[in-house]
């Protein structure tokens, strides 16, 4: 479902707010016409506009193994943050704006204004970006809102491959062993409908099973 104008804005603002967004945001616009919002009160040479959220409910908590992929986002980004003044900049060098989801663009903000704390170091923000994925600061974060690492302009180094925990591994054979149960429902209903348009939709549901079977139970059939 297509988060709604407002779920979209909270995802961006929300640089680390967890349970009900009902922090003070600020639009800030710098001389040069740049927007970026923040926690923080603008400078006093900026345009700036507090923001009501009113409240949005933020506190669902992503899986491990997305905030490792946001983990890495934050180490991929972080030697680039004081590279440019304009958080555009940086959406662009990701891929673009429009291809990052709400919470990954939440993610990038808060590592963005690390640029403004010449103290902090790379682990320690990579670490706090990690933490606080984890603890549903971000929002929700799915699999699917992760960003497409083959538009990233950043150089990248290929990661190594994370070993899913004991109970990732558990999660995995489960829902493998539910598409085997599926796939074989679906080619019973193959065998036993006799109507055509029916029949065509065992056959769509046949393939995106064995699609996303395809996808993700390879680690498990190596066990």
């Amino acid at each position: 479902m297509k988060p709604t104008r407002r779920q979209y804005i909270a995802g961006i603002l929300l640089l680390g707010v967890g349970g009900y967004g009902h922090a003070e945001i600020y639009r800030c616009v710098d001389d040069s016409g740049h927007v970026i919002f923040t926690q923080h009160r603008c400078a006093p040479t900026q345009e700036s506009e507090r923001v009501n959220l009113g409240n949005v409910d933020v506190n669902r908590k992503p899986k491990p193994a997305v905030c490792r992929q946001v983990e890495r986002l934050a180490e991929l980004l972080f030697p680039h943050i004081n590279e440019t003044d304009s958080i555009l900049d940086v959406y662009t060098q990701l891929g673009g704006r429009e291809y990052l989801s709400a919470g990954v663009t939440a993610a990038v903000n808060y590592v963005f204004n690390y640029r403004y704390n010449p103290k902090a170091g790379k682990n320690e923000v990579v670490a706090l970006t990690h933490a606080k994925c984890l603890d549903g600061g971000f929002g929700r974060i799915t699999e699917k809102d992760l960003p497409d690492w083959d538009r990233i302009k950043y150089k990248q180094e290929k990661p190594a491959e994370a070993k899913p925990t004991k109970e990732e591994q558990a999660q995995l054979e489960k829902t493998c062993a539910q598409y085997d149960t599926k796939l074989t429902e679906l080619h019973k209903q193959l065998e036993t409908t006799k109507d055509k348009s029916k029949k065509l939709q065992v056959r769509v549901d046949l393939e995106y099973y064995e699609g996303l079977k395809r996808k993700q139970c390879k680690a498990a059939d190596k066990k």
